[in-house]
């Protein structure tokens, strides 16, 4: 299964075009990570591929068809958004057992078996602990953690998620990137993610997707993309990467480099390899 977005381009009334003729593509058992300074339309874009705001050009495909405008739509992608404490008071089951809502018929209330797999959920991303407390009660970390255990209850194909690891200490981040990698490698799903940490990105990425502020993008397989011009083209300062081996554990490190007086204008007209 493969979901892409084809020629997607979309600017607010008033203002300059903020995605110019993106696309890219996840395919099932992958992950995209997307990366760029804020304002570069990261969250705008997820939210135009899901129909949640509609493209001006292009559009969404799922298997080469256009995205169902409809339930069958969350009945395929499970959907993490940036965090907003509910307005009313539920437990942390109870907000999981709202993901199973496209699942459900109309008017129909949750069954044994929907509370079950939601109490799954929980467990599957470290957060079985949580399920009788109230949201309201919850710390910034374990509430994200709740919402990416409702968005596994609908049982989607792909994830589709903005930021899962901000607000989390550094041992639950590294939770959140095994359970993708397990989700992704093991059960299948595809994944696309926005993050703010080039290291998360590289340690987890098959392919990543990079945004500037100048509606500039570039898209390819992680290892091609992920480099340090890209990133410093994509988040207008200089960086190197490094690669990190101790024992049997490897991974990246980014390091800023002595600033190179090179202004944002000019990171943003620097053109793509």
């Amino acid at each position: 299964m493969k979901l892409e977005v084809q020629g997607g381009s979309f600017g607010y009334p008033g203002g300059r075009p903020l995605l110019r003729g993106i696309s890219f593509q996840v395919q099932s058992g992958q992950v995209l990570s997307i990366l760029g300074p804020n304002g570069a339309g990261k969250t705008t874009l997820l939210r135009c591929m899901l129909g949640l705001l509609p493209w001006q050009e292009g559009r969404t495909l799922l298997d080469g068809q256009p995205l169902a405008n409809d339930a069958r739509r969350w009945q395929t992608i499970g959907y993490v958004p940036q965090q907003k404490r509910p307005a009313l008071g539920c437990t942390a089951l109870e907000m999981v057992l709202l993901g199973r809502s496209p699942r459900l018929g109309l008017w129909a209330q949750p069954t044994r078996r929907d509370e079950e797999l939601a109490r799954d959920c929980l467990e599957r991303v470290g957060a079985g602990a949580l399920s009788g407390r109230l949201c309201s009660q919850l710390s910034g970390g374990e509430y994200q953690l709740v919402l990416f255990a409702r968005a596994l209850a609908v049982q989607p194909r792909f994830l589709v998620l903005d930021e899962p690891e901000a607000n989390l200490d550094f041992k639950n981040q590294q939770k959140v990137l095994k359970v993708l990698r397990r989700l992704c490698r093991q059960e299948g799903l595809g994944a696309l993610w926005i993050t703010h940490s080039p290291q998360n990105a590289l340690a987890l990425a098959d392919s990543a997707l990079l945004l500037n502020r100048q509606g500039k993008y570039r898209f390819g397989p992680a290892g091609a993309t992920l480099t340090g011009e890209n990133l410093s083209w994509c988040l207008e300062m200089p960086l190197e990467l490094c690669r990190v081996q101790a024992g049997k554990s490897q991974g990246w490190c980014v390091l800023p480099l002595e600033d190179s007086g090179k202004g944002r204008e000019e990171w943003n007209q620097q053109e793509s390899p």
